[in-house]
């Protein structure tokens, strides 16, 4: 499968979460994906390269503050249409090793776990210990999540049919 035919694909399959995806049809569209968001980040700093500076809009959630950029548009436009792509062909890809697509949601369900917890981290309430604790192995529980995600994206296909389905090589063929 050529890296065109198999974004195409993976566009087409945009919003399906069953069945599989292999090797050669996930990474040229996770890249064109990452390409993609990249163009847009590019435009938005092009767009704005000239334009007066403005102060980032800012959220408050609590003691928890984030900051949006006034002069960006078009990257989160591209973040938000290309999350569920990406997500039902990362699941498929995992389907395709024989793994459960919901591993997919592991690092965000720690991400998200560890984003209600933090605003009630003080020292008062749970020592300064813990809190050094959490903030320097968080990070690193983190990316080992995401690593193992990396590598049962990467890992090869199952040679026969499993509980997800057809190999998708022996289907093309």
């Amino acid at each position: 499968m050529t890296p065109f035919v198999a974004v195409k694909t993976s566009l087409r399959k945009s919003f399906s979460f069953s069945g599989r995806s292999d090797r050669g049809e996930f990474w040229p569209f996770a890249l064109f994906c990452l390409a993609l968001v990249y163009l847009a980040q590019s435009a938005d700093a092009l767009l704005h390269a000239n334009s007066d500076w403005e102060p980032p809009v800012r959220y408050s959630f609590g003691h928890v503050y984030y900051e949006l950029a006034a002069d960006t548009l078009l990257s989160p436009i591209a973040v938000i249409a290309l999350i569920v792509p990406i997500c039902a062909a990362g699941w498929r890809r995992l389907h395709d090793a024989g793994k459960p697509g919901w591993y997919l949601l592991i690092p965000l369900a720690f991400s998200a776990v560890f984003i209600a917890v933090a605003p009630f981290l003080n020292r008062e309430t749970v020592g300064i210990s813990l809190i050094r604790f959490l903030v320097t192995s968080a990070p690193i529980m983190y990316l080992g999540l995401w690593l193992a995600v990396l590598v049962w994206l990467i890992n090869p296909s199952e040679p026969t049919t499993n509980k997800y389905g057809p190999n998708p090589k022996e289907v093309s063929q």
